[in-house]
């Protein structure tokens, strides 16, 4: 008897294990947030620093984007202030710690660069570790402490000022796997943590996302974004564009986009190499003149819509039978090995 109820606890700790393995989410996605404080001895900056101002430019390929953040930053002290920030290589975001969460994995940045008031910055590649860093990562909730590695630069704030941080980066969406229950799909995939932004003195004053579909993708390729209704979209030009104004963001805010299909033999590297070029191309890209009119607003499906498979249906209804037909099964056998002991019990007394 104590085995069998040993064993039926190992049972319900089993199922507790196996609770997220189905939650919905999308990983090995490209994507990036925005920069943070790194090194301890910063902290006492935090919330010092506004972002007035920020300008997201994607150009969006089938496999990979290329991004081009522009933002503006305020220093509201009197003071000049002189901190270490940088962008993590790799994160996980999760959407809350129950058994209905939604996980946003992504890695890495490529070919990062940045100019601070058009000046080239010179970039350190640090591990991230306790000792070392100041955990600002934690001032969001839910962001799993999971980063490898950081680019950091040190950035000089000068005294009730606006200082101009540029960076321009790549990274691949063609690894994504997008996974609602147990079903999974090889889209290309593109996040950004907008909420990230919420580390620095809220709130950003005015911001845009501006995405442009390049070579042969075009709208009819997204098969879903999240929030499904903040983007305008311009057949003719074949973009995106969200602005808001005054936003302390939250998760909802975060953009999650699936589109076009996996694209095999995928040559990464040869997109590494010419990324001069692409770096040129959205220079160019984030100096389009927007006129608002062209665009109209668009509801997008669900990112996470992948349909159903006869596996995936499969592997739920292993995964209900492991939950709760496994613990009713030895439950019943507990109950009908007691009513015989009890009925055997009794029939020794009465004999």
């Amino acid at each position: 008897m104590k085995k069998i109820i040993i064993f039926i606890l190992l049972l319900v700790s089993t199922s507790n294990l196996f609770g997220n393995a189905a939650q919905p989410g999308i990983f090995g996605a490209g994507g990036f947030g925005k920069f943070y404080l790194f090194f301890p001895e910063d902290s006492i900056y935090f919330k010092k620093i506004q972002m007035q101002e920020e300008f997201v430019t994607v150009n969006l390929y089938n496999g990979f984007a290329v991004v081009k953040g522009q933002y503006w930053m305020y220093n509201h002290q009197n003071d000049t202030i002189r901190m270490k920030v940088g962008y993590p290589l790799n994160a996980t975001y999760i959407y809350d710690q129950s058994y209905t969460a939604t996980e946003i994995r992504f890695d890495a940045l490529y070919k990062l660069k940045v100019k601070i008031d058009g000046i080239n910055q010179q970039l350190i590649k640090l591990p991230d570790t306790l000792e070392n860093r100041w955990n600002s990562l934690e001032q969001i909730p839910n962001y799993d402490d999971t980063v490898t590695d950081w680019y950091i630069w040190e950035t000089t704030f000068l005294p009730k000022s606006v200082t101009k941080i540029e960076v321009w980066f790549i990274v691949n969406t063609n690894e994504s796997i997008i996974r609602l229950g147990y079903n999974n799909k090889n889209f290309n995939g593109f996040i950004y943590v907008l909420e990230t932004g919420s580390i620095w003195k809220n709130p950003i004053d005015k911001g845009r996302i501006f995405i442009q579909l390049k070579e042969d993708l075009s709208i009819d390729d997204i098969h879903g974004i999240k929030p499904d209704s903040i983007f305008r979209v311009s057949e003719n030009q074949n973009s995106l564009l969200f602005d808001f104004l005054s936003l302390t963001p939250d998760f909802d805010d975060n953009i999650i986009i699936t589109y076009s299909n996996w694209v095999e033999n995928f040559q990464w590297e040869k997109v590494i190499e010419k990324y001069v070029e692409y770096y040129a191309e959205i220079d160019k890209t984030s100096k389009i003149k927007i006129d608002k009119n062209n665009f109209e607003l668009k509801v997008f499906d669900d990112p996470y819509e992948i349909g159903s498979t006869w596996w995936g249906s499969l592997l739920l209804f292993l995964f209900l039978f492991i939950i709760y037909g496994i613990p009713i099964l030895v439950i019943l056998t507990v109950v009908i090995i007691i009513v015989r002991k009890i009925r055997k019990k009794r029939k020794l007394d009465q004999s």
